[in-house]
Protein backbone atom coordinates (compact mmCIF):
# COMPACT_ATOMS: atom_id res chain seq x y z
CA UNK A 1 0.00 0.00 0.00
CA UNK A 2 1.45 3.39 -0.96
CA UNK A 3 1.98 6.23 1.50
CA UNK A 4 -0.65 8.30 -0.36
CA UNK A 5 -3.32 5.63 0.10
CA UNK A 6 -2.35 5.06 3.71
CA UNK A 7 -3.12 8.73 4.41
CA UNK A 8 -6.69 8.21 3.29
CA UNK A 9 -7.19 5.12 5.48
CA UNK A 10 -7.34 5.22 9.22
CA UNK A 11 -5.38 2.72 11.33
CA UNK A 12 -8.54 0.72 12.20
CA UNK A 13 -9.47 0.50 8.49
CA UNK A 14 -5.98 -0.75 7.59
CA UNK A 15 -6.12 -3.32 10.41
CA UNK A 16 -9.56 -4.44 9.20
CA UNK A 17 -8.30 -4.86 5.59
CA UNK A 18 -5.30 -6.86 6.76
CA UNK A 19 -7.57 -9.11 8.88
CA UNK A 20 -9.95 -9.66 5.94
CA UNK A 21 -7.02 -10.51 3.64
CA UNK A 22 -5.65 -12.95 6.20
CA UNK A 23 -9.09 -14.56 6.57
CA UNK A 24 -9.53 -14.85 2.77
CA UNK A 25 -6.09 -16.47 2.49
CA UNK A 26 -6.97 -18.90 5.31
CA UNK A 27 -10.26 -19.85 3.61
CA UNK A 28 -8.52 -20.32 0.24
CA UNK A 29 -5.86 -22.51 1.87
CA UNK A 30 -8.53 -24.51 3.69
CA UNK A 31 -10.55 -25.02 0.50
CA UNK A 32 -7.44 -26.15 -1.38
CA UNK A 33 -6.54 -28.60 1.41
CA UNK A 34 -10.10 -29.97 1.45
CA UNK A 35 -10.10 -30.26 -2.35
CA UNK A 36 -6.83 -32.27 -2.27
CA UNK A 37 -8.38 -34.63 0.31
CA UNK A 38 -11.47 -35.11 -1.87
CA UNK A 39 -13.71 -33.25 0.59
CA UNK A 40 -14.58 -30.54 -1.94
CA UNK A 41 -15.81 -31.30 -5.43
CA UNK A 42 -15.06 -29.23 -8.52
CA UNK A 43 -18.11 -27.65 -10.16
CA UNK A 44 -17.86 -29.78 -13.33
CA UNK A 45 -17.58 -32.97 -11.22
CA UNK A 46 -20.59 -31.91 -9.13
CA UNK A 47 -22.57 -31.24 -12.33
CA UNK A 48 -21.60 -34.65 -13.77
CA UNK A 49 -22.48 -36.40 -10.52
CA UNK A 50 -25.83 -34.60 -10.28
CA UNK A 51 -26.71 -35.43 -13.90
CA UNK A 52 -25.83 -39.09 -13.29
CA UNK A 53 -27.96 -39.15 -10.12
CA UNK A 54 -30.98 -37.63 -11.93
CA UNK A 55 -30.60 -40.07 -14.84
CA UNK A 56 -30.47 -43.06 -12.47
CA UNK A 57 -33.40 -41.70 -10.47
CA UNK A 58 -35.54 -41.28 -13.57
CA UNK A 59 -34.69 -44.84 -14.69
CA UNK A 60 -35.85 -46.22 -11.33
CA UNK A 61 -39.32 -47.80 -11.40
CA UNK A 62 -39.87 -46.47 -7.88
CA UNK A 63 -39.44 -42.86 -9.12
CA UNK A 64 -42.70 -43.00 -11.06
CA UNK A 65 -44.58 -44.35 -8.06
CA UNK A 66 -43.28 -41.54 -5.85
CA UNK A 67 -43.88 -38.93 -8.55
CA UNK A 68 -47.46 -40.18 -8.95
CA UNK A 69 -48.33 -40.17 -5.25
CA UNK A 70 -49.90 -36.72 -5.32
CA UNK A 71 -52.11 -37.65 -8.29
CA UNK A 72 -53.12 -40.99 -6.79
CA UNK A 73 -53.60 -40.07 -3.13
CA UNK A 74 -57.39 -39.82 -3.48
CA UNK A 75 -57.68 -43.25 -5.12
CA UNK A 76 -55.33 -44.79 -2.52
CA UNK A 77 -57.47 -43.30 0.26
CA UNK A 78 -60.66 -44.59 -1.37
CA UNK A 79 -59.18 -48.09 -1.65
CA UNK A 80 -58.16 -48.05 2.04
CA UNK A 81 -61.57 -46.75 3.14
CA UNK A 82 -63.27 -49.73 1.47
CA UNK A 83 -61.30 -52.12 3.65
CA UNK A 84 -61.78 -53.08 7.27
CA UNK A 85 -59.11 -51.74 9.62
CA UNK A 86 -57.46 -53.77 12.35
CA UNK A 87 -54.77 -53.33 14.98
CA UNK A 88 -53.15 -56.69 15.67
CA UNK A 89 -50.76 -57.42 18.52
CA UNK A 90 -47.68 -59.63 18.41
CA UNK A 91 -47.63 -62.55 20.84
CA UNK A 92 -45.45 -62.22 23.93
CA UNK A 93 -42.31 -63.81 22.46
CA UNK A 94 -42.50 -62.07 19.04
CA UNK A 95 -42.18 -58.51 17.68
CA UNK A 96 -42.64 -56.63 14.42
CA UNK A 97 -39.83 -55.08 12.40
CA UNK A 98 -40.25 -51.90 10.36
CA UNK A 99 -38.24 -50.27 7.59
CA UNK A 100 -37.60 -47.22 5.45
CA UNK A 101 -40.47 -48.52 3.28
CA UNK A 102 -42.89 -49.53 6.04
CA UNK A 103 -46.04 -50.18 3.97
CA UNK A 104 -46.26 -53.65 2.49
CA UNK A 105 -49.05 -55.48 0.72
CA UNK A 106 -50.05 -59.02 -0.09
CA UNK A 107 -52.99 -60.66 -1.80
CA UNK A 108 -54.46 -63.82 -0.37
CA UNK A 109 -56.28 -65.71 -3.11
CA UNK A 110 -56.82 -69.40 -3.81
CA UNK A 111 -54.78 -70.41 -0.77
CA UNK A 112 -51.64 -68.55 -1.84
CA UNK A 113 -50.09 -65.25 -0.76
CA UNK A 114 -48.80 -62.90 -3.46
CA UNK A 115 -46.72 -59.97 -2.16
CA UNK A 116 -46.65 -56.51 -3.72
CA UNK A 117 -50.20 -56.15 -5.06
CA UNK A 118 -51.86 -52.76 -5.45
CA UNK A 119 -54.05 -51.34 -2.68
CA UNK A 120 -57.16 -51.52 -4.86
CA UNK A 121 -57.10 -55.28 -5.41
CA UNK A 122 -60.14 -56.90 -3.86
CA UNK A 123 -58.18 -59.37 -1.72
CA UNK A 124 -55.23 -57.08 -0.94
CA UNK A 125 -54.06 -56.69 2.65
CA UNK A 126 -52.06 -53.57 3.56
CA UNK A 127 -49.66 -53.78 6.51
CA UNK A 128 -47.97 -50.98 8.47
CA UNK A 129 -45.99 -51.98 11.59
CA UNK A 130 -46.65 -49.23 14.13
CA UNK A 131 -44.58 -50.44 17.09
CA UNK A 132 -42.67 -53.64 17.88
CA UNK A 133 -45.92 -54.93 19.42
CA UNK A 134 -48.61 -53.57 17.04
CA UNK A 135 -49.32 -53.68 13.31
CA UNK A 136 -52.06 -51.84 11.38
CA UNK A 137 -53.83 -53.97 8.77
CA UNK A 138 -56.28 -52.77 6.13
CA UNK A 139 -57.94 -55.92 4.84
CA UNK A 140 -60.92 -57.13 2.82
CA UNK A 141 -64.19 -56.89 4.75
CA UNK A 142 -64.20 -60.68 5.06
CA UNK A 143 -60.91 -60.65 7.00
CA UNK A 144 -61.41 -62.08 10.47
CA UNK A 145 -57.96 -61.53 11.86
CA UNK A 146 -57.28 -62.29 15.53
CA UNK A 147 -56.45 -59.57 18.06
CA UNK A 148 -53.18 -61.39 18.81
CA UNK A 149 -51.30 -62.66 15.78
CA UNK A 150 -50.03 -66.23 15.60
CA UNK A 151 -46.21 -66.49 15.68
CA UNK A 152 -46.12 -67.67 12.04
CA UNK A 153 -47.99 -64.52 10.96
CA UNK A 154 -45.40 -62.28 12.69
CA UNK A 155 -42.58 -64.19 10.97
CA UNK A 156 -44.28 -63.88 7.57
CA UNK A 157 -44.98 -60.18 8.02
CA UNK A 158 -41.39 -59.51 9.13
CA UNK A 159 -40.17 -61.29 5.99
CA UNK A 160 -42.48 -59.11 3.89
CA UNK A 161 -41.33 -55.96 5.73
CA UNK A 162 -37.65 -56.76 5.13
CA UNK A 163 -38.24 -57.66 1.49
CA UNK A 164 -40.10 -54.36 0.93
CA UNK A 165 -37.31 -52.36 2.65
CA UNK A 166 -35.13 -50.11 0.52
CA UNK A 167 -31.90 -49.83 2.54
CA UNK A 168 -32.86 -49.79 6.26
CA UNK A 169 -34.69 -52.15 8.62
CA UNK A 170 -35.40 -51.16 12.21
CA UNK A 171 -35.82 -53.35 15.28
CA UNK A 172 -36.07 -52.43 18.96
CA UNK A 173 -33.41 -55.03 19.81
CA UNK A 174 -29.93 -55.68 18.45
CA UNK A 175 -29.63 -59.33 17.49
CA UNK A 176 -27.21 -61.07 15.12
CA UNK A 177 -30.02 -63.28 13.83
CA UNK A 178 -32.00 -60.19 12.73
CA UNK A 179 -28.96 -58.73 10.95
CA UNK A 180 -28.35 -62.00 9.11
CA UNK A 181 -32.04 -62.24 8.19
CA UNK A 182 -32.05 -58.64 6.90
CA UNK A 183 -28.80 -59.10 4.94
CA UNK A 184 -30.29 -62.16 3.25
CA UNK A 185 -33.76 -60.78 2.41
CA UNK A 186 -33.61 -56.96 2.15
CA UNK A 187 -34.90 -55.24 -0.96
CA UNK A 188 -36.21 -58.28 -2.82
CA UNK A 189 -39.54 -56.57 -3.52
CA UNK A 190 -39.20 -53.36 -5.55
CA UNK A 191 -41.90 -50.88 -6.61
CA UNK A 192 -42.55 -51.14 -10.33
CA UNK A 193 -40.36 -54.22 -10.71
CA UNK A 194 -42.20 -56.95 -8.81
CA UNK A 195 -44.59 -54.86 -6.72
CA UNK A 196 -47.42 -52.44 -7.54
CA UNK A 197 -47.27 -53.23 -11.24
CA UNK A 198 -49.87 -51.82 -13.57
CA UNK A 199 -52.61 -54.39 -14.23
Amino acid sequence: MTKTRERWLSEPMIANLKAQTKERNYIADLQYTMFKKGELVAANELRRSTDEFVTNLEKSPAFYHVAGLQRHTASLAAALLKKSWHIVQAPQDKFFLTSDCPVSTAEVANGSVLPGVGFGKEHALVFVPMTPRLVFIAAPRSFGGPAIAPPAFVDSLNLLTVQFAHTRVFAHVNMVSIKEFVDREIGLIVFGKNAFLAA
